[in-house]
């Protein structure tokens, strides 16, 4: 996903990483106002990589003067590192209601904690 150096800072959305009653290691990222085609999950290394784009259309259109600025708009970038006795290969994502789940499963053979 290309980002525009002129478009702003980047910024962190906000995010709980856990591990799930089923053991799964989980990542919840908090994303409203986002289609998942503002989105994009990659792996590298021992971390999962989400980045994006949120719109800001009320701003763009330089009608309006923002009094209260507390929405972060523009590119976001968050990694979070996974440990070694979990299975990146296996990982799945849901995005619904303008939250991304993450789940990445144990790896086989780790015992439970």
């Amino acid at each position: 996903m290309f980002r525009d150096p002129d478009s702003g800072p980047p910024w962190v959305p906000c995010a709980d990483v856990f591990l799930s009653t089923a053991g799964e290691f989980t990542i919840k990222v908090e994303l409203a106002g986002l289609c998942r085609e503002d989105l994009e999950l990659s792996i590298e290394g021992r971390g999962v990589r989400i980045t994006g784009h949120r719109h800001d259309n009320d701003q763009s259109s330089g009608r309006n003067r923002n009094l209260v600025p507390a929405i972060n708009w523009g590119w976001f970038d968050l990694v979070v590192d996974v440990p070694a006795d979990y299975d990146l290969s296996r990982a799945t994502a849901k995005y619904q209601n303008g939250l991304l789940r993450v789940l990445v499963p144990p790896a086989e053979g780790r015992s439970k904690k």
